[in-house]
Order: structure tokens, then C-alpha cells, then sequence
């Protein structure tokens, strides 16, 4: 008689801790859920809400850069030859200046720029090129974390994403984004390496979503990977560099190549010098 009601106790609370745990998990899920669908902190702050004030920000950003970019500069001196070398003078005189400059970018700039000149940019370039109807233009915030050309060490970050629109309209769409550390090696390659990645307000370290995303990518086509999904995967992973050579032809033949970046909160400094055509 005594066993009936201690196996019902039993019962009673098994069925209890299960409820208790699914109460648990969906309150977990609820808070993801909650979580992905909001925008990260820095989604709204580097864009301008009137789209006529994004306007005429890209317009003057772009103006300015094209005019610091134009200028004329020295191009870099030749290394010096080594003491006692043909041609060596041994005074030990230091080179010539070698035109290096800056070029200063915020980040609402940047976002301002690319919402309103990008996609004219692009095409530009490549007629047949057509940013995903799905997605919104892209925003950028960058983070400061010191120099990231060889000399200076630890690389900045820059967050970059993109909002996929539902019915059309970006404000009710997922942000999607990425964490990337810009950085410009000893020989010149431009690298962007994935730190972290996410959605909303649900971050996660960028191997583990690379490789998610590469898998499903895989399924979609089919078990086969397309080049150009391939290539962004070996890039942001950092098994490929982003630029072999990252170097700006301007309008008049010359040539600018960026030799390193700066970051602070809000701000991007990049090093550029000129080049001689090879």
C-alpha cells in the first residue's frame, strides 16, 4: 500500500522537473529569439536618419577624399645603397621623403558613402553587377584597437552588415554582420580575418559560423561550392589574402597604395603612398 503513493510522488515530480526545464529552454529560446531580431547597438548610430542628410554627407565625402587622394606628392625615394656599395657616398644622409599621407574616414561617413554611392561605384566597374535585392546597403562602425600596418601591431576592428528585408522593407529585416580586423602585411596584402559574426544582437566566434554558413551553402548548391563563395570563406577565415596588391589608379595614370590603417571609435585612418607604375 505505502509503494502506490511514493511512486506517484515520484511521477509527480519527473513531471515537474520536465516542465521546469521546458520552461527553461523555451524562455532560453525566447531570449535568442528576442535577441536576434533586434539590431546591434551600433546599427542606428552610424547612419543618419534623413536620407537627404546621407546625401549630401556621401557627396562631401567623396569630394574630399577624391581631392586628398589628387593632390601631388613625391613619389617614394629608391632605398639607399648599402655602406660602401657602388654609388654609396657613406655620408649615411637619410632618403628623401616618401609622400606618404592620410586619409581620415568616420564611420558615418563611410555608411553614408556606401548607401548612396556604391552601388553607382560598382557598376561602374562591372555593368552586370547588381547588389541582392534582398539586402539592405551596408553599414559600417569601426573600432579602435591601435595601428594595424606591419609597424604599428594589433589590428582595429571594423563591423560590416547588412539587413535582409522582409517584403521590402529593411526595418523589418535581420541584421546580419561581420567582425573583421583589417590588416596590411610586410608585403603590402590587404587581409580581412573574421573575428565575429551574428545576427542581431547574437554574436558568435567567426569559426563557427563560417562554418555553419559553409555548409549550408554547400546543401544549396548542391554539395558543391560556388568560387565566389569559396573565395569570401578562405578570405574571412584569413587563409587568403582580401587584396594581393591594394593600390588606387586615379583618373590622371597615377597610382596610391595604401600601406597601413589606423583605427580609433568612430574613425579610420589609412596610410597610403604613391607609386611608381611598374
Amino acid at each position: 500500500m505505502s509503494t502506490r503513493p511514493r511512486k506517484r510522488r515520484w511521477i509527480r515530480r519527473v513531471l515537474l522537473s520536465v516542465l521546469l526545464l521546458a520552461l527553461i529552454v523555451g524562455a532560453a529560446a525566447g531570449w535568442v529569439y528576442w535577441k536576434a531580431t533586434r539590431p546591434p547597438a551600433w546599427w542606428e548610430t552610424v547612419r543618419a536618419a534623413d536620407p537627404v542628410v546621407v546625401e549630401q554627407k556621401a557627396q562631401e565625402v567623396e569630394s574630399r577624399v577624391t581631392t586628398e587622394l589628387s593632390q601631388v606628392r613625391p613619389a617614394p625615394a629608391p632605398a639607399a645603397p648599402a655602406p660602401g656599395a657602388k654609388g654609396s657616398s657613406g655620408s649615411g644622409s637619410s632618403a628623401a621623403p616618401n609622400g606618404r599621407f592620410t586619409v581620415a574616414l568616420e564611420d558615418d561617413e563611410a555608411t553614408a558613402w556606401l548607401e548612396d554611392r556604391l552601388t553607382a561605384w560598382m557598376a561602374n566597374r562591372n555593368a552586370e553587377w547588381r547588389w541582392p535585392v534582398r539586402f539592405s546597403m551596408p553599414r559600417v562602425a569601426f573600432m579602435g584597437s591601435g595601428g594595424s600596418s606591419a609597424a604599428t601591431g594589433a589590428p582595429g576592428r571594423v563591423k560590416l552588415g547588412v539587413s535582409l528585408k522582409e517584403q521590402g522593407d529593411e526595418k523589418k529585416g535581420l541584421v546580419v554582420w561581420a567582425e573583421v580586423a583589417p590588416t596590411v602585411d610586410e608585403q603590402g596584402r590587404l587581409w580581412l580575418k573574421a573575428e565575429r559574426m551574428g545576427i542581431g544582437r547574437v554574436g558568435m566566434g567567426a569559426s563557427t559560423a563560417l562554418a555553419t554558413g559553409s555548409g549550408i551553402m554547400e546543401r544549396i548548391n548542391g554539395g558543391q561550392q560556388s568560387k565566389d563563395v569559396d573565395k569570401i570563406l578562405r578570405v574571412l577565415e584569413g587563409r587568403e589574402a582580401a587584396v594581393q596588391r591594394p593600390v588606387i589608379s586615379l583618373g590622371d595614370g597615377r597610382l596610391v597604395r595604401l600601406v597601413g590603417l589606423r583605427f580609433s571609435d568612430g574613425k579610420l585612418e589609412a596610410e597610403l603612398e604613391p607609386e611608381s607604375r611598374r
